[in-house]
């Protein structure tokens, strides 16, 4: 389940903030982290967090100031079991925008924000570690204006739909309203996370086709060197 943190919580939810950053950032000596902790002892409180709990363990949290998620960590035994992936879907039923920083060498963590919808924003250096971290967003910001596109949607069941359209806003508005097609209705809701620009309708057309006969990991090949 999935509750609000309580101060209650601190000490169970600093151990897996420290454990999974060790983890995850071998790249960073681990003193780093151990330094930070009373700094983040003292912030934790102040931040909006939510907690996944299964048997009354805290297993994962999720804390974030504003739309930006400060991080996301989940304990080592329950990796890879898609708490990580249910805690983002509840902040992004709260937060129309989300943002987020990620170091470079995670490669783990962006292949992950990237399967949920994140895209690259921007690059910068973290002065603390003087690391490369990436700034990525959700949802994706898509052109308002009305040309030929091809696209693919992420759904809220992991699978993967392609179509094409001469207003994506529009498009994507009415597949999340249920009218745009009988596969994604009921797998609401969808988040768009490539799309491609064409000279007409026809060529929009014959990429929707060839799409569709592209593997799952062929499409995904695609969504990750997007805006790479």
């Amino acid at each position: 389940m999935i509750r609000t943190f309580d101060i209650q919580d601190l000490p169970a939810v600093l151990d897996i903030w420290l454990a999974s950053n060790i983890d995850a950032h071998d790249f960073i000596l681990k003193s780093y982290w151990e330094q930070q902790l009373p700094l983040v002892r003292e912030m934790l409180p102040e931040a909006e967090i939510y907690i996944h709990e299964n048997e009354g363990r805290i297993d994962a949290v999720i804390g974030l100031s504003g739309d930006h998620i400060e991080g996301l960590f989940v304990r080592r035994e329950a990796r890879s079991g898609g708490i990580g992936r249910e805690l983002l879907d509840h902040v992004k039923k709260l937060h129309p925008v989300l943002s987020l920083n990620v170091y470079r060498k995670n490669e783990r963590a962006i292949a992950f924000y990237k399967r949920e919808g994140f895209v690259l924003q921007e690059e910068e250096v973290d002065e603390a570690t003087g690391e490369a971290e990436l700034i990525m967003v959700w949802p994706m910001v898509i052109p308002a204006e009305k040309a030929y596109y091809t696209y693919i949607l992420l759904c809220s069941d992991g699978t993967l739909y392609t179509g094409w359209t001469t207003d994506l806003v529009k498009r994507l508005r009415a597949h999340n309203a249920g009218t745009g097609s009988k596969y994604t209705k009921t797998r609401l809701p969808v988040t768009p996370v490539y799309y491609e620009c064409h000279e007409n309708k026809q060529a929009a057309m014959r990429r929707e086709y060839q799409m569709k006969q592209l593997s799952r990991e062929e499409k995904m090949t695609l969504i990750r060197n997007f805006r790479k």
